[in-house]
């Protein structure tokens, strides 16, 4: 049910600009250590590039950061947790009960998961199922990418960090 965060929609984490998935869904979510080959120096100065480097299956595409603000600007935003559980104030390496469940509903029509993100470094997990990242398809500074981000009370899109850390993407329709 994409309605309802849970495991099973937290999805692959990506790096900036790549077009291919930095962790797949399954090892993202068995694996919270450090990845074998994960490329700590992705660099550059340009958008995502939606032509060569499209993460996104045939007619869609990474929302521009324009558009994520759009998404925080007019909807009814409200936090999800089917778990029943506070979502976790610490760093979060595995699963406890309820987190997987945490999330962040947008109106009616777009529920995100807290999946967390995948350190710059070695690929290492942290913040699942209290923070979400979501790349947007805007560059920032040298070595930046925009993103949009949510914890249990803030959303925000006045973000950049290194292109090297491993975010979620959610794809737009063309």
């Amino acid at each position: 049910d994409p309605f309802t965060p849970a495991a099973e929609i937290h999805g692959a984490m990506y790096q900036f600009g790549i077009g291919t998935e930095a962790l797949s869904q399954a090892d993202n979510l068995s694996n919270s250590g450090a990845v074998p080959g994960w490329n700590g120096s992705v660099s550059g100065t340009a958008n995502w590039d939606m032509v060569t480097q499209n993460p996104c299956p045939t007619g869609w595409r990474v929302p521009t950061i324009t558009e994520w603000a759009g998404v925080l600007d007019n909807n009814t935003i409200s936090r999800t947790n089917d778990g029943g559980t506070s979502w976790n104030t610490s760093t979060v390496l595995t699963w406890t009960t309820g987190d997987e469940d945490n999330g962040i509903k947008f109106g009616d029509a777009l529920v995100l998961p807290a999946a967390g993100l995948r350190t710059s470094g070695n690929g290492t997990l942290s913040n699942r199922g209290y923070y979400g990242y979501y790349w947007s398809s805007a560059a920032a500074l040298a070595n930046t990418g925009r993103r949009m981000y949510f914890v249990n009370s803030t959303q925000n899109t006045n973000s950049n960090y290194d292109r090297s850390y491993g975010y979620s993407v959610r794809c737009v329709e063309e």
